[in-house]
């Protein structure tokens, strides 16, 4: 870190690192990836030297983890993405709904990896924040209930997934009608955990149910958009 930005007043701190960032979009959009990647951690260098409740270091540390993401660069994205769930927590607190986002994205990013025990951590921790904080309508509890469940289904683990996709469903039932898309979805992923489970009987109800609504939407010229 320069003594020239350590001496410079907030204001124009702040204006160096959003015009820091700008430049690394620049050249990430042209393909130039070595040198938006130097930028972003640039960028992230100065972000340090802002206290830790100001929003530059967490949207450093955001910019740097989805970088390494699309890079591909799994290894270092991890790290980055557990460096602001700690910083959110430390910073608002363990009932904020942006800890409850990024441990969302975290989970979505270990998922994409298989690493589904760490992403299956972080979603439970986020399902427990959305429950705690979530108003009506809680359709971002029941998004984050639906990714946990999917979770769940992919290890085996379907008598915590049938739970999870039902308390997604009643969320979504209630908010959005008992015809929509996304319904239709949750009551196809139950099919299966019945189906799972030997359930056949209450497979084929619940499949069919599902098929009904698909079936609605695809008769009407104006069909609900999904999930």
């Amino acid at each position: 870190m320069s003594a020239c930005f350590e001496n410079m007043a907030p204001q124009d701190r702040s204006e160096r690192w959003l015009s820091i960032m700008k430049e690394g979009n620049e050249m990430y959009r042209r393909g130039k990836f070595a040198e938006a990647e130097k930028l972003y951690r640039d960028a992230l260098a100065k972000a340090e030297e802002f206290d830790k409740a100001d929003p530059h270091l967490a949207a450093s540390l955001s910019t740097l983890a989805w970088f390494y993401r699309e890079r591909g660069r799994h290894v270092q994205a991890g790290p980055i993405y557990e460096r602001e769930i700690a910083l959110w927590a430390e910073v608002l607190g363990e009932d904020h709904p942006a800890l409850a986002a990024t441990l969302e994205k975290a989970g979505e990013f270990y998922c994409a990896q298989a690493d589904y025990e760490r992403a299956e951590a972080a979603y439970r921790r986020a399902v427990d924040i959305r429950r705690r904080t979530a108003s009506d309508p809680k359709l971002e509890l029941a998004h984050c209930l639906d990714h946990l469940a999917d979770i769940c289904f992919k290890q085996g683990k379907f008598p915590d997934a049938e739970v999870l996709y039902k308390e997604a469903l009643h969320i979504c039932e209630q908010t959005l009608g008992a015809n929509h898309l996304w319904v239709a979805a949750l009551l196809h992923a139950l099919a299966g955990i019945h189906q799972c489970q030997g359930n056949l009987e209450d497979a084929a109800t619940v499949g069919a149910h599902a098929k009904a609504i698909w079936t609605s939407h695809m008769k009407s010229p104006a069909a609900t958009p999904g999930k």
